[in-house]
């Protein structure tokens, strides 16, 4: 909706985005680039979704990039909130040594190995495309 009814005020509004999710048009690159801020939980939705609509991206990709961005982070928050029943459940107060049940601990580490994923991915290909320059500078 928003692309077709709103895009044109929406990209003069907020078009200085761009550089946010857009690497120079590489279709994969900002797929990925949505993907991790899909998983970052403190940027909205909402806000995302209006991004991609100003970015053009393609309807595939963003059913895909929402489906990969949001499964991982849901199945966590509900094995914090399984953790946070079975504590209220037991007649334990929620206070911060809760933390140390693993029940919630665990998810809060996955959480945050998630988040980390795409700098992962992109330190990887940094690497990769820094040693394919360094192999092609040595063979002139």
């Amino acid at each position: 909706l928003v692309k077709f009814f709103f895009k044109e005020f929406l990209t003069h509004k907020f078009g200085h985005l761009r550089h946010v999710v857009d690497k120079g048009g590489d279709s994969r690159a900002m797929s990925l680039n949505l993907i991790g801020l899909r998983f970052i939980p403190v940027i909205p939705f909402w806000l995302l979704n209006i991004l991609a609509a100003i970015l053009n991206i393609r309807l595939r990709t963003f059913i895909f990039t929402t489906f990969i961005g949001i499964i991982p982070t849901s199945i966590i928050y509900v094995l914090i909130g399984h953790g946070v029943r079975t504590s209220i459940n037991d007649n334990h107060p929620l206070t911060m040594s809760t933390i140390s049940n693993p029940e919630l601990w665990a998810p809060l580490i996955m959480l945050g190995l998630i988040i980390l994923i795409p700098n992962i991915i992109r330190n990887i290909r940094k690497r990769k495309q820094n040693a394919a320059l360094d192999n092609k500078g040595d063979s002139n």
